[in-house]
């Protein structure tokens, strides 16, 4: 089976900033400050839920791509809009 670049691509980027972010939220990845400011907390607060919610949807972004591109035509448990028309089962 083939690499598909283009899953790897738009879901991989998502994914790996999700995981970015998470890192950032919890301070695993920062700059050595004693005693952050408080708009630097805050941001911190705001990525510890954004960043899963990231990684999840470049999940769900590469896994619909991979359906999409690569799927069998035929599937009953994946439809597709495709401008305002529902295709599959």
């Amino acid at each position: 089976m083939p690499i598909e670049w283009t899953t790897v691509i738009e879901g991989g980027i998502p994914i790996l900033g999700g995981l970015y972010a998470t890192a950032l939220g919890y301070g695993a990845v920062s700059r050595s400050q004693p005693q952050p400011s408080p708009p630097v907390l805050k941001t911190r607060s705001l990525f510890r839920w954004l960043g899963p919610l990231v990684f999840l949807f470049g999940c769900f972004a590469g896994f619909m791509l991979h359906t999409i591109e690569y799927g069998d035509g035929d599937c009953q448990y994946f439809r597709v809009w495709d401008n305002g028309i529902l295709y599959g089962a």
